[in-house]
């Protein structure tokens, strides 16, 4: 899990500009394999079990069940949102969160999400008491990241609607709300485990939405490979690897190097 404080316990995002982002690559496309046969069909298993296609489901029904009930909206198959409680405070005129003290975000327009509920760590402090999957390498269907965006922000509009009866909500506040200016990708999970995150960024970036994203740290080269963000957070818990290991509980042999 992430540990940058946006979530339910603090966040949301940042309105310093987006950063316009191309991106050409060519993600995955999940295969749903039938069972009526036929060679399309053999095809697509052969290429299944070479590695080539995912048709995994990320999340079983227990899990989709567990973050219900916490009150996260699942978007797709391996995505989700939920309304931060900074959104909740600035829409009845109380303080944001510490990105709009230091940077001068409206948390109130803040939508706080993430491409993969996934992660590579059980952290001990994770408040999702690791109700989400685990794993050191994408393994699951893929969701377009156009789709997931799109339907990210309607998710969330949802959630602002369901605020409105939350007393002392101010009425302009409300309005501005339904219109996301920034996404904190720091909700639960490891954002940079989608494969596509790039194109993901690009599409927030394309509709003026800044971009916070947190990372463990623990797929370096998926960092080196993102594009530009409008900031970037690397969540480092302990000063020593013995230190790490008991508090981040990773998967990764290597979680240190």
């Amino acid at each position: 899990g992430q540990q940058e404080g946006t979530g339910e316990e603090d966040g949301s995002d940042s309105d310093t500009g987006s950063t316009t982002v191309g991106s050409d690559v060519e993600g995955e496309k999940a295969v749903a394999v039938g069972a009526g046969g036929g060679g399309s069909d053999l095809e697509e298993l052969a290429e299944s079990c070479a590695g080539k296609v995912h048709t995994k489901e990320m999340l079983t029904a227990k899990h989709r069940a567990q973050l219900t009930k916490e009150g996260y909206k699942i978007v797709g198959s391996h995505s989700a949102v939920k309304l931060c409680r900074w959104t909740k405070h600035q829409l009845r005129g109380r303080g944001g969160c510490y990105k709009h003290s230091f940077y001068g975000i409206t948390s109130y327009q803040c939508m706080e999400a993430t491409p993969s509920l996934a992660c590579a760590n059980k952290c001990v402090f994770c408040w999702r008491h690791h109700k989400n999957p685990v794993g050191t390498e994408w393994k699951w269907r893929m969701d377009e990241p156009e789709v997931i965006v799109a339907e990210s922000i309607e998710a969330h509009r949802k959630l602002i609607r369901e605020a409105r009866g939350i007393p002392g909500v101010k009425r302009e506040r409300f309005e501005e709300a339904l219109n996301v200016r920034h996404c904190a990708l720091s909700l639960v999970g490891e954002p940079i485990m989608y494969p596509r995150i790039n194109d993901f960024v690009a599409d927030l970036h394309r509709r003026r939405i800044s971009t916070f994203l947190v990372t463990n740290a623990q797929f370096p080269e998926a960092i080196r490979s993102l594009s530009p963000l409008t900031q970037l957070y690397v969540s480092v818990d302990a000063a020593t690897s013995k230190e790490l290991k008991a508090v981040d509980r990773p998967l990764f042999s290597d979680f240190w190097e």
